[in-house]
């Protein structure tokens, strides 16, 4: 949205995105708070920000409050660039924000995937893993609840409707059940999908 957002003549488009989700009863919105390097980059290079992506998100911002809609900021993804290192940056991120905010909610925002911290539960894992953990991430104290994601037809790409439906229950049973008894923390399904090309669940 900050990267549309950016272009003010572009930004009826946030504004209409607002309305609709207040006219469907939406009230809660994830969307980047980052975009490093390439097109519409906020961070155009270490240390150097394009202050016009700033006035996007601040525009975005303000579209959220004047319709009643809450913000979930995401600050950075792709986190299994850095593999090993994403738990201490996690810490360190989720210290450093709630040191200056502790009045808002925090989370981590990444896809469920399990790590070391639980191996025997790898096996619930789409077929690959990329350097996150879930349960070690949640764990950190600043984090206030958790998050999973589902792309079945992406992630289980060659597989049929009922195969992929029987992921999707243990998927969702496990992180429900884990994000109440081992983490004590409440569960948000953050980002799903389903294509249009492909019929069913």
């Amino acid at each position: 949205m900050m990267n549309v957002a950016a272009d003010p003549s572009q930004r009826n488009k946030i504004s209409e995105v607002f309305g609709q989700a207040t006219a469907s009863r939406l009230s809660v919105c994830r969307t980047w708070a980052f975009n490093d390097g390439g097109n519409q980059a906020l961070q155009i290079s270490p240390g150097v920000y394009d202050e016009r992506v700033f006035q996007g998100l601040d525009f975005v911002i303000s579209e959220a409050k004047r319709y009643g809609v809450r913000l979930i900021l995401e600050f950075k993804q792709q986190l299994q660039r850095f593999r090993r290192k994403a738990a201490g940056w996690i810490q360190e991120m989720a210290t450093y924000v709630k040191s200056i905010d502790n009045k808002h909610l925090l989370t981590v925002g990444m896809e469920g995937f399990y790590g070391d911290s639980m191996p025997e539960k790898k096996a619930i894992n789409p077929g690959y893993q990329v350097g996150t953990d879930f349960i070690s991430n949640h764990l950190i104290k600043e984090i206030d609840f958790t998050t999973i994601h589902a792309y079945p037809d992406i992630w289980l790409s060659g597989k049929d409707d009922s195969s992929q439906m029987a992921f999707m229950q243990r998927w969702t049973m496990s992180h429900w059940t884990d994000s109440r008894t081992i983490i004590k923390k409440p569960m948000v399904f953050s980002e799903f999908g389903k294509s249009r090309q492909r019929p069913g669940i």
